[in-house]
């Protein structure tokens, strides 16, 4: 096939579920279009058409009909779409073109021409398994705890001269002035599994809790130094203050920043403690060596050898959770169900030696898990099969 097969198979399911952007569905029919004469699209077409939700036993007259469908839902889809440049071909023969690939694989009969792969299996009576949300818990200087998914917008606590305030789901300090030297009042902020947070600290730096993260501050910074401490995830938007640089403890690393947009990934169950910058100029430092990162670079901490190795990473997969997003490129399937189960707080258990198995895709962190397993499976090189919070995860 002279285009990518995964991107054919993942364009094919957002099509089909009508669950697409205009510019991916264009994508779709142009795709259609400019491969119309290449056999290996048309039986992949053919395949994937045959593992829809549709009747298995289609008869072929009624492929006109199908044939009038499918142009006319393309049709009434674009009357729908704000104005754009028409692609090269016309979308209604992408839609015949699609049409005909399939009549010309041979009729009906092929639905049963090969076994069929094993689809997504969940047990019966399991409720579906939503996505995560904003939300997270605070705990204050004092020990007590607020839950603030379902609070309202308003004064969530007053502290030692500072006013927590919550915002449209985004909490903020509002300090009287910079701490002294003297005792510090810190506030922790967790998120647990399928949660999202964010939040503004006292000196006007902004945050991005992932799911499954803490991260512990101080309510008012003192003058020469701000610093804090996180576990799991976070991006941070750091205030400019040449006089107090902002130092992120994680772990037994420290990252230390003056103004800039940079990514933290310290899970535990990671392999290495990552450190990605996208603007500005941050200090990584373990022990006695340190590395000075420029802006698309990455620092990964091994937790094996305390060893750094810099790298220049897919800066819009490394932020796309804070941009509502999993974007997968190349990655292993047991690093993938990782950021699921944080995410949906499932547990994957893992069938076989699945090592080997890297996919990429996108799709949104809005999606059921349902929705993001039958993308993964659409590769055919993996199964699941969902049992309550586990996931069986098995290669075919």
């Amino acid at each position: 096939m002279s285009s990518d097969p995964t991107r054919l198979r993942y364009l094919f399911h957002l099509f089909v579920n009508d669950s697409g952007t205009p510019e991916e569905i264009r994508e779709f029919w142009q795709l259609v279009g400019d491969l119309e004469n290449d056999d290996s699209v048309k039986e992949e077409l053919w395949q994937l058409w045959g593992k829809t939700p549709h009747d298995k036993f289609v008869r072929k007259t009624d492929w006109d009909q199908t044939l009038m469908h499918i142009r006319s839902g393309i049709h009434e889809w674009e009357e729908q779409q704000p104005a754009y440049q028409q692609p090269r071909h016309n979308s209604w023969l992408a839609a015949a073109a699609v049409a005909a690939f399939l009549l010309l694989a041979g009729g009906a009969y092929l639905w049963l021409r090969q076994p069929e792969k094993p689809r997504l299996a969940v047990a019966p009576e399991v409720p579906a398994i939503v996505p995560g949300h904003e939300g997270a818990i605070l705990t204050l200087s004092d020990g007590s705890t607020v839950v603030l998914d379902s609070l309202g917008n308003g004064v969530v606590a007053k502290q030692n001269g500072t006013q927590v305030t919550l915002n449209n789901g985004r909490l903020a300090y509002n300090s009287e002035a910079i701490s002294g030297t003297g005792g510090m009042s810190y506030n922790t902020m967790t998120t647990p599994r399928g949660r999202q947070f964010q939040l503004v600290l006292p000196d006007g730096t902004k945050v991005w809790l992932n799911a499954e993260s803490s991260l512990r501050y101080p309510v008012a910074f003192n003058a020469g130094e701000r610093r804090v401490n996180l576990t799991g995830e976070a991006y941070f938007e750091v205030a400019a203050n040449a006089s107090a640089p902002f130092k992120v403890s994680v772990a037994n690393m420290e990252v230390a920043v003056l103004g800039t947009r940079f990514n933290i990934m310290a899970y535990k169950e990671a392999a290495e403690i990552q450190s990605t910058l996208l603007e500005g100029a941050v200090k990584v430092s373990k022990g006695t060596v340190s590395k000075l990162l420029q802006p698309g670079q990455q620092a990964g901490l091994s937790k094996n050898n305390n060893q750094f190795t810099i790298s220049r990473p897919d800066l819009p997969g490394v932020i796309a959770w804070k941009d509502g997003i999993f974007r997968f490129r190349s990655e292993n399937i047991v690093t993938i169900m990782q950021q699921l189960a944080r995410w949906y707080d499932i547990e994957p258990v893992f069938e076989g030696n699945l090592s080997a198995k890297n996919f990429s895709g996108t799709i949104s962190r809005k999606s059921s898990l349902t929705e993001v397993l039958q993308m993964l499976e659409l590769t055919e090189d993996i199964h699941f099969e969902i049992k309550g919070r586990k996931v069986m995860v098995s290669s075919l």
